[in-house]
């Protein structure tokens, strides 16, 4: 199951308040809506803090449609639930019911623009789960109905993986094959550190051969055991602005679907970051493991190269690519010489669609 898991130990205080003079109830008080104030004047009054959870896992299925939430309480939580249980009546069927694992299933419902949004509906009440991949947060929002009164949570990831055959700590990105000899394009930063270098093609994994890098361009050169039926031949005009664009990778890997996405958009600016005469800026979204992807006219044919965005908090639609030019000079030094299309010609959907989905590739490795 492809999945992410973002597992995050929250800390919750727990003070005991008097009803009456002989009964005694608890109420529990999440730490991460409360501020320093308050939770000094809970620990004031015979507050205790304790770990709630042991482990909460939350696991993203998309072939299945599916997020899976998995609570691992901890010992703490389940002597407060024995002390909870003798200090009330419950009715018949409820009474002991005290569960060290606890799972959810929520379905998913939308998709966009780095933002996931899962709910799950019972009779009473509503959850939704939204995932923000930009600073990888997950909120949870519980709604009763009929009560104005809503609870979120909100987590942090802690750490990610995915299953399957990759193992540790991988790094992933997009790259593309240039010619039909086995020669692929990435950015620097995706193969950086490490000792061997993936692609996936049609459902195999294959060894690529690292021949050259270039840090400041943010450029690496592989060379795979392949011959692609198709490969993305590089544009003989340069990119202008307004000029509609095509960008294909795996953002966020394999974690989000191993198929590949494909986003559009336009050329916004004939300079990247900081003047950078080597980039272009394209307002077509771009996300983790976008890096090293395609970027195309509607002919197929190569204008830049994915390589960065702006933080999505503070920017909208703010990203970059290398140049098609300064990667085939880039190639030329290295002794690669890159194939110049002579069509200048509008491809239809399909067509385009066969370019892209043939010649980009999934690549990673474990760091």
């Amino acid at each position: 199951m492809d999945q992410l898991n973002i597992s995050n130990t929250i800390l919750f205080d727990t003070y005991k308040e008097l009803i009456s003079p002989s009964k005694l109830d608890y109420l529990l008080i999440a730490t991460i809506l409360l501020d320093d104030n308050q939770i000094k004047k809970l620990l004031s009054i015979g507050g205790k803090r304790f770990v709630w959870f042991q482990k909460y896992l939350w696991s993203i299925n998309t072939k299945a449609k599916t997020i899976t939430s998995l609570i691992k309480y901890g010992e703490q939580r389940l002597e407060y639930e024995k002390d909870y249980n003798k200090a009330k009546s419950w009715p018949p069927g409820f009474e002991g019911i005290i569960e060290d694992t606890h799972i959810e299933k929520f379905l998913i419902e939308n998709y966009v623009g780095g933002i996931l949004v899962a709910k799950k509906r019972e009779k009473f009440f509503q959850q939704t789960i939204t995932i923000d991949f930009e600073d990888m947060s997950l909120t949870r929002l519980h709604q009763m109905k009929g009560v104005a009164e809503t609870n979120v949570a909100k987590f942090k990831c802690a750490k990610t993986n995915y299953s399957g055959s990759e193992k540790g700590n991988v790094s992933s990105g997009t790259a593309f094959f240039i010619n039909s000899r086995g020669h692929l394009l990435t950015n620097n930063h995706v193969i950086e550190g490490c000792t061997l270098s993936k692609v996936s093609y049609k459902n195999k994994d294959y060894d690529t051969k690292l021949i050259a890098t270039d840090a400041n361009l943010d450029l690496a050169l592989l060379k795979a055991d392949i011959r692609p039926d198709t490969f993305i031949e590089f544009s003989s005009s340069d990119p202008k602005k307004l000029q509609k664009i095509f960008v294909a990778g795996y953002p966020l890997g394999k974690g989000l679907s191993d198929d590949l996405k494909i986003t559009s958009g336009i050329v916004s600016s004939l300079k990247g970051f900081k003047d950078n005469s080597n980039e272009i800026q394209v307002d077509a979204a771009i996300n983790p493991g976008n890096s090293g992807g395609p970027i195309v006219n509607e002919s197929g044919e190569l204008v830049a190269i994915a390589v960065s965005g702006l933080s999505k908090k503070s920017t909208e639609s703010i990203n970059f690519g290398i140049k098609a030019d300064a990667a085939r000079a880039f190639l030329k030094l290295n002794k690669v010489s890159p194939s110049i299309s002579r069509f200048n010609f509008s491809s239809n959907s399909d067509k385009l669609l066969k370019i892209l989905e043939e010649s980009t590739v999934y690549t990673y490795c474990n760091k």
